[in-house]
């Protein structure tokens, strides 16, 4: 029973270190401003990935509009530009962000 009570008495000397109380608080507050800019980071680096998949979703479209009816549908938010590569029709799909996407699709014109 008395090693029990001579493990409480120094227990919390090793939790609680009374000199350098400031010391953990002030390199927290360094490090945090950190860890959100970081966070930030991926974050928006995954916005940027999530856009560029919904723009070559939406050039993989105009490429199938075009190869079937022969023109290409009005989509906000992007241009489109349509060209011929041999029996393919391609169209380049540009948005312009913090940075520039680009999406390229092409296929078999239809009846080909």
């Amino acid at each position: 029973m008395q090693f029990a009570i001579c493990y409480l008495d120094w227990w919390p000397e090793l939790l609680v270190f009374s000199d350098q109380k400031g010391a953990v608080t002030a390199e927290f507050m360094l490090l945090f401003p950190t860890v959100v800019l970081a966070l930030a980071g991926v974050l928006g680096v995954f916005q940027l990935g999530v856009v560029q998949l919904e723009l070559t979703r939406d050039a993989f479209t105009q490429a199938r509009q075009l190869s079937i009816h022969g023109s290409l549908l009005p989509i906000a938010g992007a241009e489109f530009k349509s060209f011929r590569q041999g029996q393919l029709v391609c169209v380049v799909a540009q948005k312009r962000l913090a940075i520039e996407l680009e999406a390229r699709a092409c296929l078999f014109q239809h009846g080909s």
